[in-house]
């Protein structure tokens, strides 16, 4: 079963650190600003987040008591929290989130090789053009995620391993992943082969810095959500799974669907 595993706060400071905010309202909270927190746990990363880049979190977390805990915050700062599971969030047809934080459960997956790409291209339904993703995950799951993303993250590609002070890389081997999206999506070889390469080698990638430099500015576009709830089921799943006239040995013979059924 897929564990539990918030980022520490010590790497969360230096990610966030990584980050470059919109410089128009300096002392204000940035309204234009939209962070998505697939899996926000109690809310601790996305606390560090809204205090330095100043913007409005989408956030959802499944498990009650994280959910209680993460209740403070959205009153006090009008997060816009879900209780559910993230796949029961409706994708967007026009991504909305210019920073996507990103910090899924870490297990394998029958058909994904691992629920980390399961979220994470669900995940990305979500992410606007533009938009900068913090991908963490432990080092050897990059693997399963490489061809995603060379496809959606053509250049601004960098990665980081969690820092050895505290046992905080020892512990669950993590690192993170910081990239813009694309426009285009066509796979980029050089990016995967790169991605493969920190997958199969973490250890080898640069530590964290203690005191980073502002490297990648998160944009501030004004966009929201088309639908922020949680349905009953994963409709687009269904949607997707769906194939009318076709067996398991593919489609039914002299069958004519229903004229109607377009509409």
């Amino acid at each position: 079963m897929a564990g539990y595993f918030p980022t520490p706060p010590e790497a969360t400071r230096r990610v966030v650190g990584l980050l470059r905010r919109p410089t128009s309202s300096p002392s204000s909270y940035s309204r234009g600003m939209t962070i998505l927190d697939p899996c926000a746990g109690e809310g601790a990363a996305l606390e560090v987040l809204v205090g330095a880049l100043k913007g409005i979190p989408y956030a959802v977390e499944m498990e009650a008591t994280r959910f209680a805990a993460i209740g403070a915050g959205q009153n006090r700062w009008g997060w816009k929290v879900l209780h559910g599971d993230f796949f029961n969030v409706a994708p967007c047809e026009k991504g909305y989130a210019d920073l996507l934080w990103h910090n899924p459960p870490y297990d394998t997956d029958r058909e994904f090789g691992r629920l980390e790409e399961r979220f994470l291209l669900r995940a990305l339904t979500h992410l606007a053009k533009d938009g900068v993703l913090v991908h963490i995950v432990p080092g050897y799951a990059l693997a399963a995620s490489a061809a995603t993303l060379s496809r959606e993250f053509a250049s601004d590609v960098m990665c980081w391993r969690f820092p050895d002070e505290g046992g905080l890389y020892q512990q669950y081997k993590q690192v993170v992943l910081v990239a813009r999206r694309s426009h285009q999506t066509f796979p980029n070889r050089q990016v995967e082969d790169q991605v493969r390469g920190w997958a199969s080698n973490p250890e080898a990638l640069p530590e964290l810095p203690a005191c980073p430099e502002p490297i990648i500015h998160v944009p501030s576009r004004g966009e929201t959500p088309e639908r922020w709830e949680v349905d009953s089921c994963d409709i687009s799943a269904a949607l997707d799974g769906f194939h009318p006239w076709v067996g398991e040995r593919g489609e039914v013979p002299d069958v004519c669907p229903p004229v109607d059924l377009a509409t």
